[in-house]
């Protein structure tokens, strides 16, 4: 029986991922490559890298560079910390609230796994357009992957 108390017929077969792996990640895991999986991953994207007021979005609005993708636009502008910080922005277009933060949920959930690649000094803010509503976390995951590729902002470290 799984840890997590959700065994079911027909994830039975995928009892050792899902023992290994939270729930939210257990699709992605199956269609990945082991070497990928196994690195270390921080729990959460700390407090002091988020950006939080309004005058931060704005000011990435404005002044950012604009990257733009199927489903995602991504706002770049340079900072003068020692870090990079990011936000994430869904606008009411894209659905009600329960829609809104199932996408921000998956935006956070990649950006945990890519955040230790990211370069520094930079502020990110990853705004999801309506097209992202419904999407599974592995195409989204592919996407943004691409856009901070295109953006630069992917350190290539081991690669």
């Amino acid at each position: 029986r799984c840890r997590f108390g959700l065994a079911s017929s027909h994830t039975k077969k995928y009892a050792a991922v899902r023992v290994l792996a939270p729930p939210c990640i257990w699709s992605f895991l199956l269609c990945r490559s082991s070497q990928e999986s196994n690195r270390t991953v921080t729990l959460t994207i700390p407090k002091n890298e988020q950006i939080k007021r309004t005058f931060e979005y704005k000011r990435a609005y404005e002044k950012g560079k604009r990257y733009y993708s199927s489903y995602i636009i991504l706002y770049v502008l340079k900072n003068n910390l020692q870090y990079s910080r990011v936000g994430i922005s869904v606008g009411k277009k894209v659905g009600g609230s329960v829609k809104r933060n199932r996408i921000k949920r998956l935006l956070r959930e990649i950006l945990r796994h890519i955040w230790q690649n990211v370069i520094k000094e930079r502020d990110i803010v990853v705004v999801a357009k309506k097209e992202a509503e419904g999407k599974d976390l592995r195409i989204v995951w592919q996407d943004l992957e691409g856009l901070f590729k295109k953006a630069g902002l992917i350190e290539n470290k081991n690669r």
